[in-house]
């Protein structure tokens, strides 16, 4: 690649948030495609990957630290059939495809087409993913895991997180993003779930044991169609650690007749907090919380309503009855 096009593709990742780029990859799905023929006049051979696993192998070319940056190509979803561990850090992956906050199936997506998970493991520091489609699902029950999330001050930016079958969201166990102990997080214009297959159980966003997770979600939406009362938007296992998550202006809606009980799970949430702003709201749930989580669920008092003084619930969709 010549230093002017290496200039010009550096200065246009600053619209993702790179402030300055490191070196340069690209990753497609194959190389006669239109994006990989292309690109690949611009890239040296060891900067440039096609096919399956494609975007591991790009990995662990990529140099931690010094805010190098994979490129996706969207003329086709790169498959992928065993875990990508992310580790590295400072190392960004960037898709290319016009990406509006919200939008779901980004052409620039990495699919898993195998029985394994999770399919990605992020336990580097400081990584941004941006217009990029997550996706899984091969109708199997092994499959309960699409990310899990341990490493710190990670940014996922106009992402979508999707299970294509309905197999694996039947499992209790189920959880399409796991937040490990990554202490910093954040999701913007991200879209998590899907209305257009059945989730009977587990979970799109879980908080796992005895972790501390700092998280600001901005613009997001919790998306499912559920066919039993039994799934939640978001699920906290007992013992987690001192965290605070913020929503700012997130929809969850479960896009179905079928109604969940709670959109907020957890049988002792101990020191994690949930805060809401006025623009964010839950659809399709009976109640956001258990009673007994009360004291951990927040909503901007703009959401308050009530039917008398023993009678409050806030956070709900106008389409349900308040319960006590």
């Amino acid at each position: 690649m010549s230093a002017r096009s290496r200039d010009l593709l550096s200065a246009a990742l600053i619209g993702a948030g790179i402030m300055g780029a490191g070196e340069l990859y690209f990753a497609c799905a194959a190389s006669t495609n239109a994006d990989g023929s292309y690109w690949k006049d611009w890239f040296d051979s060891e900067k440039y990957f096609t096919g399956q696993g494609a975007v591991g192998t790009a990995h662990a070319s990529m140099g931690s630290g010094r805010n190098d940056v994979l490129l996706l190509g969207s003329a086709a979803g790169i498959d992928t059939t065993t875990t990508i561990t992310w580790s590295n850090n400072l190392c960004h992956i960037v898709g290319m495809n016009p990406a509006w906050p919200g939008q779901r199936s980004q052409r620039s997506r990495v699919n898993a087409t195998g029985s394994f998970t999770p399919v990605w493991t992020v336990s580097g520091y400081g990584n941004l993913f941006a217009n990029v489609a997550f996706n899984h699902g091969q109708s199997s029950s092994a499959n309960l895991n699409l990310i899990n999330i341990t490493g710190a001050r990670n940014y996922f930016k106009n992402c979508h997180f999707a299970c294509y079958t309905a197999n694996e969201m039947q499992v209790a166990t189920y959880n399409m993003i796991s937040l490990g102990d990554c202490s910093e997080v954040g999701f913007e214009g991200c879209y998590i779930g899907t209305d257009s297959v059945a989730m009977a159980s587990g979970t799109l966003l879980h908080y796992t044991s005895n972790t501390t997770v700092r998280a600001l979600y901005t613009n997001c939406n919790f998306v499912m169609y559920a066919n039993s009362a039994a799934p939640t938007f978001i699920h906290v296992k007992p013992g987690a650690g001192r965290g605070t998550s913020i929503f700012k202006n997130c929809v969850f809606a479960n896009n179905s007749s079928t109604a969940c009980t709670i959109g907020i799970a957890s049988s002792g949430m101990s020191a994690q907090r949930f805060y809401f702003d006025a623009n964010s709201y839950f659809a399709g749930v009976t109640d956001v919380g258990n009673a007994a989580e009360e004291a951990y669920i927040f909503f901007s008092p703009a959401m308050s309503q009530s039917t008398d003084a023993a009678h409050v619930q806030v956070g709900l969709g106008l389409s349900f009855d308040h319960t006590s």
